[in-house]
């Protein structure tokens, strides 16, 4: 799938711009950390991405009667 911009002449892939959207949302949302002085998350995200994965995985495997 692609997107057709007004005015260009390479239609763009739907994926670069969702990718390119997601980028700068990230760097959008890392600048506002900065101004408002509070820090950044990336470990307590990453820690709750995990565990949150984790006890779903146990959950699936107890329901499917496997030893976890």
């Amino acid at each position: 799938m692609t997107l057709v911009v007004v005015g260009a002449s390479v239609p763009i892939p739907v994926w670069q711009v969702a990718v390119a959207v997601f980028v700068l949302a990230r760097i959008g949302q890392l600048w506002g950390r900065k101004v408002e002085g509070k820090p950044l998350l990336f470990l307590k995200v990453i820690q709750c991405l995990l565990i949150g994965s984790a006890w779903l995985l146990s959950f699936i495997y107890r329901c499917l009667w496997f030893p976890a």
